[in-house]
């Protein structure tokens, strides 16, 4: 048992030292993204489905961003499908050379949003747009109001539609 509990912590130590290295890196990432963004103008069209080509599912914006960059793409489509939860995702993806490329749109309506809300502190696209809208612009102030929100739908009884102040999700 002292074999295997020394194994866990170790494990547990060497996934915390990539999340911090993956966080350091991906500040100055965003950073080079959003100007990468800046210069390019780009349309987004929803698609329903999309065949079987090869598909690359990026984890990082910034090499996403990077890629729409290094060849020339002008369209980035998205799809919107239920995740295992049943909650509508939205994902990113454009063609190049017969091959498709995706990435999480953490439910952005735009790389530029997903760009600015991630620099932000903001995970999740539906928490950066509920922010905005009570002109809240860091996810460390929006934490307080969003836990308010919860605490007086507990108090009323959630009816599963969610809060108005929430706003849509899309």
């Amino acid at each position: 048992m002292n074999r295997i509990y020394k194994i866990f912590i170790c494990s547990t130590l060497f996934i915390m030292t990539l999340s911090a290295y993956a966080a350091g890196e991906t500040e100055s990432a965003l950073a080079s993204s959003a100007e990468q963004l800046n210069g390019m103008s780009l349309s987004y069209f929803e698609v329903k489905e999309y065949s079987q080509n090869p598909v690359v599912k990026m984890s990082r914006i910034d090499e996403f961003i990077e890629k729409i960059r290094q060849d020339n793409i002008k369209q980035v489509f998205y799809i919107v499908n239920p995740n295992f939860e049943g909650k509508l995702c939205r994902e990113f993806f454009f063609v190049s050379e017969s091959v498709i490329y995706t990435l999480g749109a953490q439910n952005y309506r735009n790389l530029s949003d997903q760009v600015e809300g991630l620099k932000s502190g903001f995970s999740l696209g539906e928490d950066c747009y509920s922010a905005k809208r009570v002109d809240i612009k860091d996810y460390n102030e929006y934490v307080p109001y969003k836990n308010r929100i919860l605490i007086d739908e507990l108090a009323l009884g959630y009816n599963g539609k969610g809060d108005a102040r929430l706003g849509e999700l899309f």
